[in-house]
């Protein structure tokens, strides 16, 4: 992603978290969710940074971000555009647990990315000692086993 002003890695982050509700976000609850006038974010959408990460549907509203669309269920994968993505991995070591949150982002997270195909994501790792590729369906199940381990009580209902 290209480096991104304030307001335009605002209006990212307010996208991802809308989209993580598994809905079409459309541009008027966009600009309500960053204080901002509708004229304003679409023109960032279209014409700054952010231009050309973003996936529309037949009525306008916001349905992928970031080079990628993803559709997910509590089941699995549902759509995955391009069909041929991956995801980047690097397994994390079990100190990585007992640091601060920006020093975990540092050294996991800037390591874990959707990539367009296998070949995007050979390039990528071998680019970046450790890390390797799972498929998006591998990289679900993987995040579903981490998620019943440490939210399970509370997933399975029990409290």
């Amino acid at each position: 992603m290209p480096d991104l002003s304030a307001f335009e890695q605002e209006v990212a982050l307010a996208l991802y978290r809308a989209l993580a509700d598994g809905e079409p976000v459309p541009l008027p609850c966009l600009a309500e969710s960053v204080g901002r006038a509708e004229a304003e974010v679409a023109r960032v959408l279209e014409t700054g940074g952010l231009r050309g990460l973003v996936f529309r549907d037949a009525d306008r509203r916001v349905i992928g971000f970031g080079g990628l669309r993803l559709v997910v269920t509590p089941d699995g994968v549902r759509e995955v555009e391009p069909a041929e993505a991956v995801l980047s991995f690097l397994l994390p070591e079990a100190a990585l647990f007992q640091r601060t949150s920006s020093e975990a982002i540092k050294s996991f997270c800037h390591y874990v990315y959707f990539l367009a195909s296998a070949a995007a994501g050979a390039a990528w790792t071998a680019e970046h000692a450790g890390t390797f590729v799972l498929s998006i369906e591998d990289g679900f199940a993987l995040a579903r086993m981490n998620n019943a381990a440490r939210f399970g009580q509370v997933l399975d209902g029990g409290g």
